[in-house]
C-alpha cells in the first residue's frame, strides 16, 4: 500500500488545469507536484490521479463545446475530486488526502473504509462523497481550495 499527501496547494488548478481557447481544450500540468514526499521522487501514482481528475474536467469541456451547456463550478471539481479519490484507491493508496492552504488535510479515501465495509460499499461511495463535497465547498477563508455552492449556477465554461 502505498501512503501519500497531496501536494502543497496552489488554489484552483492545484495540480493542472483545463482550459478552453478558441474552441480547444488545453491541459497543463506542474510537473514539480509530480514527487512523492515521503519517496523523494517522480512517483507515477500521483500523475495518474492528477491525469484522472484533470481528465474529468476535460469530458465536461467535451460536453461544452458539443452541446454548448456547462456544468457548473461546483459539479466539475466534484467529479474532478470523485474520480481522483478513486483512482487513489485503484493505484494502491492506503490513503489519499487533499491539503488545505490553511494546513490540515481532508481525507477522500481511507483503505479502512473498504476495509469495514467490504460488505457494504455504498458505505464507501457515502464516505467518499462526504470528503468530496467537504474538499470542494470548504470556504477558501478556511482553507479550502474552491469554496463552491452545490447550488452554484457559476458555469464551469464560458
Amino acid at each position: 500500500m502505498l501512503d501519500y499527501f497531496s501536494p502543497a496547494p496552489l488554489g484552483k488548478g492545484e495540480g493542472g488545469s483545463v482550459e478552453l481557447q478558441n474552441g480547444k481544450i488545453n491541459v497543463t500540468f506542474r510537473s514539480d507536484d509530480f514527487a512523492n514526499p515521503a519517496k523523494g521522487k517522480f512517483d507515477p501514482n500521483i500523475i495518474t490521479t492528477a491525469i484522472a481528475h484533470e481528465g474529468s474536467h476535460v469530458a465536461d469541456a467535451q460536453d461544452y463545446l458539443r452541446t454548448g451547456v456547462s456544468v457548473t463550478d461546483y459539479t466539475t471539481e466534484y467529479k474532478g475530486n470523485f474520480v481522483e479519490s478513486v483512482m487513489a484507491e485503484a493505484t494502491g493508496y492506503s490513503y489519499y488526502t487533499v491539503k488545505l492552504t490553511t494546513g490540515g488535510a481532508i481525507p477522500t479515501y481511507m483503505s479502512s473504509w473498504t476495509e469495514a465495509d467490504k460488505k457494504t460499499l455504498s458505505v464507501v461511495k457515502q464516505k467518499r462523497d462526504e470528503a468530496v463535497k467537504e474538499v470542494v465547498t470548504r470556504p477558501t477563508t478556511k482553507g479550502g481550495l474552491y469554496g463552491y455552492s452545490p447550488n452554484s449556477t457559476t458555469p464551469a465554461f464560458p
